[in-house]
């Protein structure tokens, strides 16, 4: 990706501009590979998708055989368009395949097509070819590109073949490694280092604020966004990062203002309207929130990894329309992409039944889901939950007491569902005996659930000294 900072300054400004008059005018003007594939790049990180491809196309067809552009398209068919076949077609128009561009994207084809260790073998021969003052960069960008894809024990192993361990970039994939593998302290530490180090880099507030959450400190989450968003309020990460934390804490209007400004500059994916739509389900503006899923629909790509919970986000909120059949046919849409949990999803269906008085049918397909599991702890909580959620406070009652006894010993969730249920029918020790293993269990369980019912801003681990101090 090409650095932020070059977008910005005067030298791009000005190619940009010439370009831009130049399409405007239908004019005949000279740009090289590089500048078109840097315009393309600009492009696609302003969310205007169709522009970027025009700009890299004409690269590609001025300048065969030129890297820049021939590599950018074909990041954007493996990445973008699912198309790892056209990626490598255009990979394979590059004169020069040793670039290290062409050598990154060689290996990603491989990651994307589920051959990690045609990958890796293919990557160590390289290294091999690699001049002594290029090696530590090589490393670190294998490392980076197994972090893109989560593949947090072969990112370690390359990292550990670094020889310079004192450079800010070795820092930084160290501490996303850190939080690949769950040590978040660690990663925040890291971060908390590069941020003072260097406290006008966003992407350190960003992991910074990333390695927070993920700790469950979500208000020092939104703190570090919103140092990121004062350095550029166009910064997608951070808008992202915010909006998250806002809606974790259940202010779900003021995620709703951060989703938009991140849809605003992400328009080239689903992702955007996706969160948007689900924030408005649980503003319980089910209209609204099918625009917002229709619109994610149409964006994305077959195969998208979203269509699933798009699918599923559409059922809720039929559901909640009362449209049923409609509703139910996009729980089986959901399945039918083979990218959800098929138990879940038979749950939702029976959710959706009973969400609109149909409760004989909605216990059909509560058995379906019980029967056919495999993990029938985490589908009988969903059931109990389905069941708390449509106010059958005694059934959920007992649904819950029967899960934890039957749950495995480090289960951590519905203690906070069950806590609300004991307090709605009038079992004032069972409350305070829930609340305080929901908090001390799930927090964010505990917030989502519980937070309407004590002062803004206190934290979860305080809700029982709460109550204990104000005896309601």
């Amino acid at each position: 990706m090409t650095n932020d900072s070059y977008f910005s300054n005067e030298e791009f400004q000005e190619i940009l501009q010439r370009y831009e008059e130049a399409q405007q005018k239908g004019l005949a003007t000279y740009f090289d590979s590089d500048a078109l594939a840097d315009i393309a790049e600009y492009y696609y990180e302003e969310g205007r998708a169709n522009d970027a491809v025009d700009a890299a196309l004409k690269g590609v067809e001025m300048f065969p055989g030129a890297m820049a552009p021939l590599v950018f398209m074909g990041r954007y068919q493996l990445l973008k368009q699912n198309n790892p076949e056209k990626a490598k077609w255009y990979l394979n128009q590059v004169d020069n395949q040793e670039e290290p561009e062409c050598i990154y994207l060689q290996a990603e084809i491989m990651l994307v097509e589920n051959k990690q260790d045609e990958a890796d073998s293919f990557l160590r021969q390289q290294l091999e070819w690699q001049e002594d003052d290029e090696r530590d960069n090589f490393i670190l960008d294998v490392t980076d590109l197994y972090l893109d894809y989560d593949l947090i024990d072969s990112a370690q192993q390359w990292l550990s073949m670094a020889e310079n361990k004192q450079t800010t970039d070795y820092q930084e994939v160290k501490g996303r490694i850190a939080m690949g593998k769950g040590e978040y302290q660690q990663g925040e530490e890291i971060f908390k280092k590069l941020v003072y180090e260097n406290p006008f880099a966003s992407p350190y507030w960003n992991q910074l604020a990333s390695s927070q959450f993920l700790s469950n400190r979500i208000r020092d989450s939104i703190e570090s966004s919103e140092y990121s968003i004062a350095i550029n309020p166009d910064d997608e990460e951070a808008l992202l990062n915010k909006a998250n934390g806002m809606f974790s804490l259940g202010e779900y209007e003021e995620a709703l203002t951060y989703y938009h400004r991140f849809n605003n500059l992400h328009r080239d994916d689903e992702t955007g309207d996706v969160l948007i739509g689900i924030t408005l389900i649980n503003l319980d503006r089910p209209e609204e929130a099918l625009v917002h899923l229709k619109k994610a629909e149409e964006k994305a790509v077959e195969g998208s990894v979203n269509l699933a919970e798009i699918y599923q986000e559409m059922a809720f909120a039929l559901s909640r329309l009362g449209r049923v059949k409609e509703a139910l046919t996009h729980v089986d849409k959901a399945i039918a992409t083979e990218m959800g949990n098929k138990d879940e999803l038979t749950v939702l269906k029976g959710h959706i039944e009973l969400e609109n008085g149909n409760p004989f049918a909605a216990q059909e397909f509560f058995l379906e889901a019980v029967r056919d599991s495999n993990s029938p702890s985490n589908v009988y909580f969903r059931i109990a939950v389905s069941v708390y959620d449509n106010g059958y406070m005694q059934l959920a009652y007992k649904m819950f007491h029967t899960l934890f006894q039957s749950a495995p010993t480090d289960w951590k969730d519905g203690y906070s569902h069950m806590a609300l249920c004991c307090k709605l029918i009038n079992k004032k020790d069972e409350y305070l005996h829930y609340l305080k293993k929901a908090c001390k269990l799930n927090p964010i369980e505990a917030k989502n659930v519980l937070g309407e019912y004590f002062p803004k801003g206190l934290e979860p681990e305080n809700y029982y000294n709460y109550i204990i101090k104000n005896k309601s």
